[in-house]
Protein backbone atom coordinates (compact mmCIF):
# COMPACT_ATOMS: atom_id res chain seq x y z
CA UNK A 1 0.00 0.00 0.00
CA UNK A 2 1.20 3.50 -0.75
CA UNK A 3 1.11 6.20 1.89
CA UNK A 4 -1.66 8.01 0.00
CA UNK A 5 -3.83 4.88 -0.10
CA UNK A 6 -3.24 4.31 3.62
CA UNK A 7 -4.30 7.89 4.28
CA UNK A 8 -7.49 7.53 2.22
CA UNK A 9 -8.32 4.19 3.85
CA UNK A 10 -7.81 5.72 7.29
CA UNK A 11 -10.15 8.60 6.43
CA UNK A 12 -12.79 6.19 5.11
CA UNK A 13 -12.47 3.77 8.03
CA UNK A 14 -12.96 6.60 10.48
CA UNK A 15 -15.81 8.22 8.55
CA UNK A 16 -17.75 4.97 8.25
CA UNK A 17 -16.76 3.72 11.71
CA UNK A 18 -14.93 0.62 10.51
CA UNK A 19 -12.70 0.21 13.55
CA UNK A 20 -11.07 -3.01 12.36
CA UNK A 21 -9.84 -1.33 9.19
CA UNK A 22 -8.82 1.80 11.09
CA UNK A 23 -6.76 -0.26 13.55
CA UNK A 24 -5.19 -2.25 10.71
CA UNK A 25 -4.14 0.93 8.87
CA UNK A 26 -2.77 2.51 12.06
CA UNK A 27 -0.74 -0.65 12.77
CA UNK A 28 0.52 -0.65 9.18
CA UNK A 29 1.59 2.99 9.47
CA UNK A 30 3.32 2.35 12.79
CA UNK A 31 5.29 -0.50 11.21
CA UNK A 32 6.51 1.60 8.28
CA UNK A 33 9.98 3.18 8.51
CA UNK A 34 10.03 6.95 8.88
CA UNK A 35 11.65 7.33 5.45
CA UNK A 36 8.58 5.76 3.82
CA UNK A 37 6.47 8.86 4.55
CA UNK A 38 6.45 12.08 2.54
CA UNK A 39 6.30 15.22 4.66
CA UNK A 40 2.94 16.24 3.15
CA UNK A 41 1.34 12.94 4.15
CA UNK A 42 2.92 13.19 7.61
CA UNK A 43 1.27 16.59 8.03
CA UNK A 44 -2.11 15.35 6.81
CA UNK A 45 -1.93 12.32 9.09
CA UNK A 46 -0.82 14.46 12.02
CA UNK A 47 -3.76 16.85 11.69
CA UNK A 48 -6.14 13.92 11.24
CA UNK A 49 -4.92 12.21 14.42
CA UNK A 50 -5.04 15.45 16.42
CA UNK A 51 -8.53 16.36 15.20
CA UNK A 52 -9.91 12.88 15.85
CA UNK A 53 -8.36 12.93 19.32
CA UNK A 54 -8.65 9.19 19.88
CA UNK A 55 -6.36 7.43 22.36
CA UNK A 56 -6.00 4.70 19.74
CA UNK A 57 -4.08 7.17 17.58
CA UNK A 58 -1.65 8.44 20.24
CA UNK A 59 1.25 6.23 19.15
CA UNK A 60 0.79 7.27 15.54
CA UNK A 61 0.65 10.94 16.56
CA UNK A 62 3.93 10.53 18.48
CA UNK A 63 5.59 8.89 15.49
CA UNK A 64 4.43 11.69 13.19
CA UNK A 65 5.69 14.39 15.56
CA UNK A 66 9.09 12.65 15.72
CA UNK A 67 9.26 12.64 11.92
CA UNK A 68 8.34 16.33 11.78
CA UNK A 69 10.96 17.28 14.37
CA UNK A 70 13.69 15.50 12.41
CA UNK A 71 12.58 17.02 9.10
CA UNK A 72 11.86 20.65 9.95
CA UNK A 73 13.65 22.04 6.89
CA UNK A 74 11.64 19.80 4.58
CA UNK A 75 8.52 20.68 6.57
CA UNK A 76 8.92 24.40 5.87
CA UNK A 77 9.19 23.71 2.14
CA UNK A 78 6.21 21.37 1.86
CA UNK A 79 3.16 22.35 -0.17
CA UNK A 80 0.72 21.43 2.60
CA UNK A 81 2.67 23.54 5.12
CA UNK A 82 2.74 26.52 2.75
CA UNK A 83 -1.04 26.25 2.21
CA UNK A 84 -1.65 26.23 5.97
CA UNK A 85 0.69 29.18 6.40
CA UNK A 86 -1.06 31.16 3.65
CA UNK A 87 -4.40 30.55 5.35
CA UNK A 88 -3.09 31.65 8.77
CA UNK A 89 -4.11 28.30 10.19
CA UNK A 90 -4.33 28.15 13.97
CA UNK A 91 -3.61 24.43 13.66
CA UNK A 92 -0.26 25.29 12.11
CA UNK A 93 0.57 27.63 14.99
CA UNK A 94 -0.33 24.88 17.47
CA UNK A 95 1.91 22.43 15.61
CA UNK A 96 4.83 24.87 15.49
CA UNK A 97 4.55 25.54 19.23
CA UNK A 98 4.47 21.81 19.93
CA UNK A 99 7.51 21.18 17.73
CA UNK A 100 9.44 24.00 19.41
CA UNK A 101 8.60 22.70 22.87
CA UNK A 102 9.57 19.13 22.04
CA UNK A 103 12.70 20.15 20.16
CA UNK A 104 14.00 21.92 23.26
CA UNK A 105 13.60 18.81 25.44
Amino acid sequence: LSEEICLELLYAAHKYDISTLENLIVDTLLDKPDEWFSINVVLELYFFTVNVGSCDLDLLTEKLVDILIRNQKELGNSVFYQELKANNSTQLVDLEVKLLELHKL
